[in-house]
């Protein structure tokens, strides 16, 4: 799922990559970017949710990640860490609220509340700034700690690795798991220049 370098090639994957030389995605004739994620904690996104821009050939799609190790995940933070890194700027924390979720149930907006005031954070910046494996997360407290508990690895756009894995292991092709986790699209074949 993730290229770790020479030494850990393997014949079948080599083979797989010689054979697939030059294959691109298309969408209404035009080469698209095939976005893909480690796992989507249940389901996939919609690029709208992520960057803004809806692109027509990434839709929600239920993913078959369950035996991801990612698919559930835990993070722990202190309030004083949590101020620190959200870097919002409204004094010692009171309170996080998910103010609006995508319809895959990551996070859109967070409220971050504290005693000089309040301010509203995407969802994306929170991941980035936590450092979390993804956006689909709860907030729930224990003692003085803020725990988020979430589901998935990574933006969720387009193919999962996880799911892809399963797909494959139950007999589904390449065309197939391509075709399910990238709507409406073919395949094309681009050549290399040849230099003289």
């Amino acid at each position: 799922q993730a290229y770790r370098g020479i030494e850990q090639e393997k014949e079948n994957s080599n083979l797989a990559v010689a054979q697939t030389r030059g294959v691109v995605l298309k969408h209404d004739d035009k080469i698209v970017p095939a976005f893909f994620h480690s796992s989507g904690g249940g389901y996939t996104e919609v690029s709208e949710h992520v960057w803004s821009k809806p692109l027509p050939y990434l839709k929600s799609v239920k993913d078959f990640d369950n035996r991801s190790p990612h698919l559930s995940w835990q993070r722990k933070f202190n309030p004083s860490d949590l101020e620190s890194r959200l870097k919002a700027d409204v004094g010692p924390l009171q309170a996080l609220m998910v103010i609006e979720r995508s319809p895959s149930n990551r996070v859109k907006s967070l409220l971050v509340v504290g005693e000089r005031g309040s301010t509203i954070l995407k969802g994306n910046s929170v991941r980035s700034l936590l450092n979390l494996p993804g956006t689909n997360f709860n907030i729930s407290y224990e003692g003085s700690s803020y725990v988020l508990e979430g589901q998935g690895f990574g933006h969720g756009l387009g193919m999962s690795q996880w799911g892809a894995r399963t797909l494959a292991e139950h007999g589904y092709n390449a065309d197939q798991i391509l075709k399910y986790y990238y709507r409406d699209v073919t395949f094309g074949q681009i050549f290399e220049r040849t230099q003289l």
